[in-house]
Formats: C-alpha cells, structure tokens, sequence
C-alpha cells in the first residue's frame, strides 16, 4: 500500500523561470513527488471534473486531501508549484469552504499552506534576466505556446516570432520583478529556509542541477532517471535575442523607437510649418501687407472671429474677407 504523504515540496516560482522542466526532472527522479501547479484556479477545476475530485472552489480542503493521495512518490513526498498570483485564490477557496475556514479562521495565504502542509522544503524558482523572461511572457501569450512539449507532441501551432510590444514587455518586467520580490520578502518575513535554483544555471545542465537540489533537500539520489519521451525545453531563440536589446535600446530612449534629437527637430519643423501656414492664410486676403499689418489683423481675429464676408474678387476668382474696419489706420495702411 502506498503510504500516505509526510514530506512536502513546494515549488515557488514566476513564470517562465523554467519552472515546467523543473516539474519534468523531478517527476523523472521518482523520489521527489509529481508536481503540478494543482492550486491554479484553472488547472484546479480540469482536476477535480477529469478525476471526480471534489469542487475546489467550494470544498477546497477535501480537494487538498484528494490531489494529496494521487499524486505522491512512493516514498511519501507530495510536490505542488505555486506561482505567487495562486496566493489569493488559495486564501479565497480556504475561506468559502466552511470546514477549512473554521479550522484556520483568518489565517493568510502561505500560513494555510504551511498549516497543511507542515514543515515543507521549499524551492525558490527565479530567473536572472527578467527581461528575457518578460519576453518569453509576451511571446508565449501571442502564440499560445507556453511548452514546447506542445511542439513535440505534433501540435498544429508553429513557434511564430511574435510582434514586438515595448509595453507589454516593460509591463511584464515590472509585475515578475514585483512577484519575484514578493516571494523572497515572504521568505525572509517568516524565516523560511529555501533552495533557490536560477534559470540560467538550471537550463545548462537540468538533470545534474535536479541531482543536486535532491540532495540538498535530503531526499535520495534516485536509482534510476525515468525521463519522458517528451521532456520540456528551453524556448528561448535568437528573435528574443533581438527583442531584448531591442527593449534595451528603446528603454534608454524612454519608450518604443524614440530618437529624442530627431523628435525635437521634428517638432520645430512643425511648429515653422504651423507659422507659414497662418502667414500664407493672411498673405493671401493682402498679400503685400507688411508683418506689422498681418500680425494685427490676426489677433484682432483670434480676439473676435468675425463673421468671413464676401469681399471682390481680384482676378484670381477667389473672394476674400474685407479688412475689419474697427483696426486703426496706421495698423491697416500699406
């Protein structure tokens, strides 16, 4: 009979840290769980209507116990990811099923996990380059690839390069930068020991750093690798490559191909044209009139806005508006 869990892994991560190879590895190692993000809101609800779980929106604790007893290795380890957005959905469910929240009325978030699962190993899954991982965000949404496992399994969809968006790129920056932050002051607030394995670092050599994070955890080396026919990769190519010193270049501008020198310019040659254009406007009701005379006229304008009257026509067969007559003479003679 299998034994019930005693040892519990936790997985905290971002995403696009390299989190879904992480989850492959240890599944492979056979000693370490078979972790899956089961406390996604979405992924959650596919559980409990594929395995006849209970409703985790509704008895989050009797869904907890469920997913506990299937998914464990058979030395007693459970693994769950959980990705900082999960925290307050958990904190929601705990508290709509009655039975949870009269057993830990009040209780925060990462405090009903560590209530449930007492005493856990934590890993923290993070990523240097977290403009390459807002990257790997953006190209993921546009695509709707977010593992190439989807690739390997004969897919339709193709890896496309995507459009490159300055603003959705810095908005990702931003909310992983916050979220990543956000895990390690959690950390530090109620002195969680923790591994952490970067990105850069894991994706080099992943079955040896797994190896290595085993044994820091203290759990054993497996026997043998039982790795899967079709094992997530990396995703990363030369087009997020080009994005990243793309968003750098636009970064330092202070947005999107913005070439300050070439704005200003831009800008004056405007602002000339908007002043030959009022000029030439004036220039043609008297086209002789000095500047003196045409400056007055259009303030006089802009003051009043007078009603345009038909005026004789000059040859050209255009009419134009006669002079207002309330100007002084000096102002009107030529």
């Amino acid at each position: 009979m299998t034994p019930v869990p005693h040892r519990y892994l936790l997985l905290c991560a971002t995403h696009r840290t390299g989190s879904n190879l992480l989850e492959q590895y240890l599944k492979a190692s056979s000693v370490a769980g078979k972790p899956k993000e089961f406390y996604s809101p979405d992924l959650s609800r596919e559980l409990a209507v594929k395995f006849q779980f209970p409703d985790p929106d509704q008895t989050f604790l009797r869904y907890h116990e469920a997913i506990m007893a299937k998914w464990h290795t058979s030395n007693g380890v459970f693994a769950a990811k959980i990705m900082w957005r999960h925290l307050d959905s958990i904190r929601a469910r705990f508290l709509a099923d009655p039975a949870a929240s009269e057993r830990l009325p009040g209780t925060p978030a990462w405090e009903t996990l560590l209530e449930l699962m007492p005493d856990p190993m934590v890993v923290h899954v993070t990523r240097r380059d977290k403009v390459l991982q807002a990257i790997s965000m953006v190209r993921a949404k546009q695509t709707g690839l977010y593992t190439t496992v989807h690739l390997d399994r004969g897919r339709k969809q193709r890896l496309q390069p995507g459009d490159y968006d300055f603003h959705a790129i810095k908005l990702h920056v931003d909310k992983l930068t916050a979220e990543d932050a956000a895990w390690v002051e959690l950390f530090r607030r109620h002195g969680t020991p923790v591994q952490t394995l970067v990105f850069e670092d894991f994706v080099n050599a992943p079955q040896k750093n797994t190896a290595q994070l085993l044994s820091h955890l203290g759990l054993p080396q497996p026997p043998e690798w039982i790795l899967p026919a079709v094992a997530a990769r990396p995703q990363s190519d030369g087009i997020s490559a080009e994005w990243r010193k793309r968003y750098l270049e636009d970064a330092v501008r202070g947005g999107p191909g913005v070439d300050l020198e070439r704005e200003r310019r831009h800008r004056a040659r405007k602002s000339l044209e908007r002043q030959a254009a009022r000029q030439a406007r004036w220039s043609r009701w008297q086209p002789h009139a000095p500047g003196r005379w045409l400056m007055a006229v259009e303030k006089w304008w802009t003051r009043n806005e007078p009603e345009v009257l038909p005026g004789e026509a000059r040859g050209d067969g255009v009419k134009r508006p006669k002079p207002p007559g309330d100007l002084p003479e000096s102002d009107v003679s030529c």
